[in-house]
């Protein structure tokens, strides 16, 4: 039935495993949203207690954040991702993290949801063929800044 991990991805957002909620609430805070956009957001993440607070480990928090961006890989995770206002819970998340490696992983999470699917162009991410001296370049680019 499912010939590729991504193909898996409507399965894992809906019912009965619907996983998005069990990756953004342990990486939300307490901050308080307009009322149209914690509509849109699953139940879960509506309406938090003000002593909510994100989860202490950062490599959890660092699995949580590539599991995001791996369901980022296909158009229509993307578009749900959108939906349910992920990208809130990642901005105000990114203000509070203070480890550059979960920062990092933040940002490119955050950099494929602030794009529109024009600009994105493609339906599966994951089809796309890197050159070798562009991984070379963009793994040199992660390393600077997790030096700096």
């Amino acid at each position: 039935m499912y010939s590729s991990s991504c193909e898996y991805h409507p399965l894992l957002l809906d019912k009965p495993f619907d996983i998005l909620p069990y990756l953004l609430l342990p990486l939300a805070g307490p901050e308080e949203f307009d009322e149209e956009d914690v509509d849109q957001m699953p139940i879960e993440l509506q309406y938090l207690e003000d002593s909510k607070e994100r989860e202490k480990d950062p490599e959890i928090r660092k699995l949580l954040l590539e599991s995001l961006l791996m369901l980022c890989a296909t158009k229509q995770s993307r578009i749900y991702l959108r939906s349910k206002q992920a990208y809130l819970i990642l901005r105000e998340y990114h203000k509070w993290e203070k480890n550059n490696s979960n920062l990092l992983a933040c940002e490119n999470v955050v950099d494929i949801l602030i794009r529109t699917e024009d600009e994105i162009g493609i339906d599966d991410l994951k089809s796309i063929d890197v050159p070798d001296d562009l991984i070379e370049k963009f793994e040199k680019m992660d390393r600077d800044y997790l030096n700096s």
